[in-house]
């Protein structure tokens, strides 16, 4: 992270420009830590705001379609939140209503939603269930 130090102005004929010299941010900077909690606090308040709307929207349709979307949305949601258990839920409904829709065939569609899975538990540091996981498949 960078602070602005001194702007310059530098002329030319045609344009005008400006010279910034940044000063780095040490990272034990209290400053910089009310501002990155700032961030963060708000950020956590859209998603959760977010996450009540799916919910409601899912509870008023019936609409496959509308349902995966709506499923696909919480699983963004709660994969960066880092709760990749719900996420893996989420993706996992998202898929299956979305295949109600469509031609795939179901060892192909069941083998796509194992390897996600799999990789979201590997992601998550899980490789000990992520493994289970897989050899119990």
């Amino acid at each position: 992270m960078f602070r602005a130090g001194t702007i310059r102005q530098m002329s030319d004929k045609n344009k005008l420009y400006h010279e910034l010299q940044l000063q780095l941010t040490a990272d034990d900077d209290p400053q910089l830590h009310v501002l990155t909690d700032r961030i963060e606090s708000e950020v956590q308040g859209q998603l959760d705001k977010a996450e009540e709307l799916y919910a409601l929207l899912l509870e008023q349709t019936s609409e496959k379609n509308d349902r995966a979307h709506y499923h696909h949305q919480l699983y963004y949601l709660k994969n960066n939140q880092g709760d990749y258990k719900m996420a893996i839920e989420y993706y996992e409904k998202a898929f299956w209503d979305q295949r109600k829709n469509s031609s795939f065939e179901s060892s192909f569609a069941g083998n796509f939603v194992q390897q996600h899975r799999y990789g979201l538990l590997q992601h998550q540091g899980l490789s000990e269930s992520a493994y289970l996981f897989r050899t119990c498949s």
